[in-house]
């Protein structure tokens, strides 16, 4: 699953290296908040109530292009795949 976040979030960053400064700047935004809340859950307090994200507002996944939305039911399809030992 590792490889799988590696990999997208090096792929959201090559896909938006060519944004308008204002478009940058709200993906940073978004990124940064997604980094300190993952920070949060993964503190020993947040592993402790087992709480790994956070649930998408459906009015979001509206705004949402077909692409990304592939992209979401590709991530979701991995992260439910069984463990291989």
């Amino acid at each position: 699953l590792r490889y799988v976040g590696d990999n997208y979030v090096k792929d959201e960053f090559r896909r938006h290296k060519n944004a308008s400064p204002e478009q940058a700047l709200v993906f940073l935004k978004e990124w940064t908040e997604y980094c300190v809340c993952l920070a949060k859950q993964l503190s020993n307090k947040g592993i402790a109530k087992g709480v790994v994200g956070k649930d998408l507002n459906p009015a979001m996944l509206d705004n949402f292009h077909d692409e990304q939305l592939r992209q979401l039911l590709d991530l979701k399809i991995e992260a439910e795949k069984p463990k291989v030992s």
